[in-house]
C-alpha cells in the first residue's frame, strides 16, 4: 500500500503533538496592546512647548496657560464629559501616560468645515477632544442660557447624541497669536429636533461677553474680559503624531486636503446593541 507524502506528514505531525505539550510547537505572536492598556502605558518622550504656526483650520493643540506654562486644558481621567486643568511638567518631563497626552489634545474647526465646498471658513472654531472627534465643548448649561459658569463636552454628531437632555455646542473667537491668545465663546448652537428635519440652530440667547478663564484646577466662563486667560496653542505634532504628513506612507503624493463636504450622514443606523459586531468576539 502506497501513502502520499501529505498523508505520511499529516499523520506524523498528529503522532508529535500528542508526545510533546502543545506549547512546544506554538508561537509567540506579538501585537498591539487593548486601548484601555495603551493609555495606562507611560509615555516617556520629553517635550518643550511651542506654538503651532498659525490659528487656523484642522489644527491640533494643547491649551496652555501662556503666562505661568504650567497648566493646560485636559479632559477629566474618570469622566470624559468633564474637563480640567492638567499639569504641564507631566507632559513635558515624560512622567506622565498616553492617556495624559491625548486628554491633553484637542483639535479646532472652522464652524463651516463640513460644508466648505460650498461655504467660506468663518474664522470662528469649535473645539474638539482628540479622542472623542464626534464630542465637543460647550457651556455647562441648558438651551437657551444667556451664559454659564463653566464649560464641558458633550456629544455633537453621534449617533448616541439625542441621548443628552441637552445637544449644544459652544463657537469660540480666538484674538491674538499662537503664542498668546485670548479664546471667547462668542456664539452657542443648540439641536432642535421640533423641527421636521432637526438641525442645529443659533441659539440667540447667548451672549457674546465670555472667555474661558483658566484657575489653579478649574476651567470656566468669565463675563469680565480682563480676567480671560491668554493661552498659547501647543503645537500637539511636537508631543505625539497625530497627523498625517505630506509623503508620509499614509499620503505618498503629498496630496493636499481637498475642501470637499462631508459625506451625509445615514439614514438607516442602528444602536450598537442591536448589531452583528455586538458579540463575545468584540
Amino acid at each position: 500500500m502506497g501513502y502520499s507524502v501529505s498523508v505520511f506528514l499529516k499523520y506524523s505531525l498528529s503522532i508529535v503533538s500528542l508526545l510533546y505539550p502543545i506549547k512546544m510547537l506554538a508561537t509567540d505572536v506579538y501585537g498591539p496592546k487593548p486601548f484601555n492598556q495603551i493609555i495606562e502605558s507611560t509615555f516617556t518622550k520629553t517635550w518643550s512647548p511651542s506654538p503651532i504656526g498659525s490659528i487656523q483650520n484642522r489644527e491640533h493643540v494643547l491649551l496652555i496657560d501662556a503666562e505661568t506654562m504650567s497648566k493646560c486644558l485636559t479632559v477629566d481621567s474618570s469622566d470624559p464629559y468633564l474637563l480640567g486643568v492638567g499639569d504641564v511638567s507631566t507632559l513635558s518631563g515624560g512622567l506622565g501616560t498616553y492617556g495624559n497626552v491625548m486628554r491633553s489634545i484637542f483639535q479646532i474647526l472652522d464652524l463651516n468645515t463640513a460644508v466648505l465646498s460650498t461655504e467660506s471658513l468663518t474664522n470662528t472654531y469649535t473645539f474638539h477632544p482628540w479622542l472623542a472627534s464626534y464630542h465637543a465643548i460647550d457651556a455647562d448649561t441648558v438651551a437657551s442660557s444667556e451664559s454659564a459658569g463653566s464649560i464641558v463636552i458633550r456629544d455633537k454628531n453621534s449617533f448616541y447624541m439625542l441621548e443628552q437632555s441637552t445637544v449644544a455646542f459652544l463657537v469660540f473667537t480666538m484674538t491674538g497669536t499662537p503664542s498668546s491668545t485670548t479664546i471667547q465663546a462668542t456664539s452657542r448652537y443648540v439641536y432642535n429636533t421640533e423641527l421636521d428635519s432637526a438641525v442645529y440652530e443659533l441659539d440667540t440667547n447667548w451672549s457674546a461677553n465670555q472667555w474661558l478663564k483658566m484657575n489653579d484646577s478649574s476651567i470656566e466662563l468669565t463675563a469680565i474680559e480682563s480676567e480671560a486667560t491668554e493661552f498659547m496653542l501647543a503645537d500637539a505634532n511636537d508631543l505625539i503624531d497625530v497627523s498625517v504628513p505630506a509623503e508620509s506612507d499614509f499620503n505618498p503624493q503629498g496630496t493636499d486636503w481637498q475642501t470637499n463636504s462631508f459625506a451625509a450622514y445615514p439614514e438607516t443606523v442602528w444602536d450598537y446593541d442591536d448589531s452583528e459586531l455586538n458579540s463575545d468576539l468584540f
